[in-house]
Formats: C-alpha cells, sequence, structure tokens
C-alpha cells in the first residue's frame, strides 16, 4: 500500500513538474508607426514569448491573411533572449495604396514543440507533431495622404496672386512711366475688354479671366466695394483656369463676360 502511494505521488510531482516547466505562450502586437503614406510599408512586430527552456518551441512562418485593400509581407524573424524569457519577432509590413484606415484581420501563429533541428522542421513539418497555436488578434493601421500636393498647391496659389498683383501694377503705372496721357478707369476697364475677347479667341481661358478681373478692377475706383463678390467669383475661375487647368465651358465664359460687360456699359451711361 505505501508503495502504491510512494507511486502516485511520484506520477504527481512528474506531471507537476511538467506543467511548470511548459510555460505559458504570449503574443503581444507592437505596431513600428502612428501612420504610413500610401504605397509605402506600415511595419507590426508580432512577439510570440515563452519563459523556460529555448527550445520548448519553435515559431513557423505564418500563413498571413488576404487582404482585399493591400498586401502584406513577412518582413523580418528574430529570435531573442532576455534570462529565462524567450522572445521571436515577426515583422509583418502591410501595404496600401490609397489613403484610409484598414483593418487587418485575426490570423493564427503555429509553434512546433520539442526541440531539433529547427530549419528542417520549418521547412518539412510533420503534421503528426505536436503543435501550439497563439491567435493574432485584428488591429487597426492608418495611412495618411500625403501633404505634399497640398504644400505644392497654396506655393502655386501665392505666386499666381502675387503675379496678378505685380501685372495689375504694371498695367496701372503705365500711363505715369510714358508722356502720353493717362486713361480714365472706364477706358480702362473697356481696352481689358477687348483684351479678354481676344484671350478667350486665343484659347488663353486665364488671361480672359485676369483681363475680366482687370477690367473689373479698374470700375472699382468708381464704386468702391460694390463688385466684390464678382471680383471673388472672377479670381477663382482664373486659378482654376491657371493653376488648376480647368477649362471652363462656353456658356459660362459668354455669361462672365456679358455679366461684366453690363456693368461697364452701366457706368458709361452715368
Amino acid at each position: 500500500m505505501e508503495k502504491r502511494s510512494c507511486l502516485y505521488l511520484l506520477l504527481f510531482c512528474t506531471l507537476f513538474g511538467a506543467v511548470e516547466a511548459q510555460s505559458e505562450i504570449t503574443l503581444t502586437l507592437s505596431p513600428q508607426k502612428y501612420a504610413a503614406l500610401p504605397g509605402d510599408l506600415f511595419p507590426v512586430d508580432y512577439i510570440v514569448a515563452w519563459t523556460g527552456e529555448p527550445h520548448a518551441y519553435t515559431v513557423l512562418p505564418p500563413v498571413l491573411p488576404a487582404l482585399d485593400w493591400g498586401t502584406a509581407t513577412l518582413l523580418k524573424m528574430q529570435a531573442k533572449r532576455d534570462g529565462e524569457r524567450h522572445e521571436t519577432h515577426l515583422i509583418i509590413g502591410y501595404q496600401a495604396q490609397d489613403a484610409g484606415t484598414y483593418t487587418v484581420p485575426a490570423f493564427d501563429i503555429r509553434l512546433l514543440e520539442g526541440s531539433g533541428d529547427a530549419e528542417d522542421r520549418i521547412t518539412a513539418v510533420d503534421e503528426t507533431l505536436p503543435t501550439q497555436v497563439v491567435e493574432a488578434a485584428a488591429i487597426e493601421i492608418v495611412f495618411r495622404p500625403s501633404r505634399a500636393g497640398l504644400w505644392i498647391g497654396g506655393i502655386g496659389s501665392g505666386l499666381l496672386l502675387f503675379g496678378g498683383l505685380l501685372w495689375y501694377r504694371a498695367r496701372k503705372n503705365r500711363g505715369k512711366e510714358t508722356d502720353t496721357p493717362t486713361r480714365s478707369p472706364l477706358e480702362e476697364a473697356q481696352a481689358m475688354l477687348h483684351e479678354a475677347r481676344r484671350n478667350r479667341l486665343d484659347g488663353d481661358f486665364y488671361g480672359f479671366y485676369r483681363a475680366l478681373h482687370g477690367a473689373l478692377t479698374y470700375m472699382e475706383t468708381n464704386a468702391p466695394g460694390s463688385q466684390d463678390a464678382l471680383l471673388d467669383k472672377l479670381r477663382i475661375a482664373a486659378d482654376d483656369t491657371g493653376y488648376r487647368g480647368i477649362r471652363p465651358s462656353d456658356d459660362r465664359m459668354e455669361g462672365d463676360f456679358k455679366e461684366v460687360e453690363r456693368l461697364v456699359a452701366q457706368q458709361l451711361q452715368h
């Protein structure tokens, strides 16, 4: 009876020791960026860790999830040791071509139990070998649009506005630099209307709207502040045609020309 009790005690201690030796496997996700640009890699570090024997487990390269918004690539696998703690880092890079917030679905990471030639077991896994499976949780990653276009657009608009100001000053001071008598504001407005008509026939839509804007600017000397809304409209149209390459419709150009022409005619009547 005593021998049987000792046998049971020895078996219990053996099993308990085996359970203690086989520590729990943990999986931690560590994104390496806050956000990435479209087309760039967004790396995520999947850290598989346990304590105890270094060869208790071998982490297998995972089967990466299929993504309908981009691609996933295993960039690196690296083993590290800190005392009794053993880690295997799987760095996976995700890539998307469009800006947005995307979800990487959960997927499994398998580990082989026991020691041996890790390289042989990774290239030819025997299905009968004991394995452990840990699940990598789903994670959201962000791809932000590039701000380069905004900077270029802002600089382009600033240069366009500066060039228009220089052009306006040159037109305004043209009469002062010659011996010929200066024209009245309404005469300048009429000349700008003729220039706008000529630019439209030549296909210079940017010059067309610049001339209309100039004609209305000269009229403002007779009626300050009365045409601010129309001035803004013509300035935006000049920006659209000069910087953004937008081709305005014939109806729109005709309507804008008629509107400025009508105001010039009203001033002439007065």
